[in-house]
């Protein structure tokens, strides 16, 4: 039997946790840092696309997102650093685009999900990028391109995937310094790696 006492716990249980969300997003609008990781979610909420160029860190690490909208993601153009590790991405080709303009992007965690393919990156993708993380997906293989117009980055994470081969187009990225590809089935190492100038590890 639900006594009135029940009641009124659920209630105030309801409206402290509304203040919370209320609080939370009203925190998201001031310091541009959205916080949603382990939070159930199989879709980004709304309120995030609301920031617009506000948002400047938007955290989504371990839910169940398998993709993100192109055009709302578009909107993000003061994002530094999304992490959308831990989900359940199989596919890029949806949002690529639009993730590769994003102009202020420095940092882009992508580990933990089942990614079996990159799409090409071109000319103007990711201008500002200088972490790139794909440990602990489904790569076989990595575009020839990879890597040609990335002049910014600086760390790649790769470990974990199912790749023979690196690109040789890598070594043109001369601000690059660390790549960790473990646990993966290399075979051997593109001789233009010995020509980068800031490679250490």
């Amino acid at each position: 039997m639900v006594t009135n006492e029940d009641r009124t716990r659920a209630r105030k249980a309801r409206e402290a946790f509304a203040a919370t969300e209320t609080a939370r997003k009203a925190a998201w609008g001031k310091t541009g840092v959205v916080g949603l990781r382990e939070a159930g979610l199989d879709e980004v909420p709304r309120e995030v696309w609301d920031l617009g160029s506000t948002a400047r860190v938007v955290d989504l690490h371990r839910n169940r997102i398998a993709t993100l909208p192109a055009p709302k993601l578009a909107t993000l153009t003061g994002i530094t650093k999304l992490r959308l590790s831990g989900n359940v991405v199989t596919a890029l080709d949806e949002f690529w685009n639009s993730l590769a303009s994003l102009p202020a992007l420095t940092t882009l965690c992508l580990e933990d999900n089942e990614i079996a393919a990159l799409p090409t990156i071109e000319p103007g993708h990711f201008v500002k990028l200088e972490t790139l993380s794909l440990d602990r997906n489904a790569l076989a293989v990595l575009p020839d391109s990879f890597g040609l117009h990335m002049s910014a980055l600086e760390r790649l994470g790769l470990s974990g995937n199912r790749l023979a081969t690196l690109p040789a187009s890598l070594a043109s990225c001369a601000r690059l310094d660390r790549i960790d590809a473990r646990r993966n089935t290399i075979e051997s190492i593109p001789g233009a790696y010995a020509g980068m100038p800031r490679l250490r590890s």
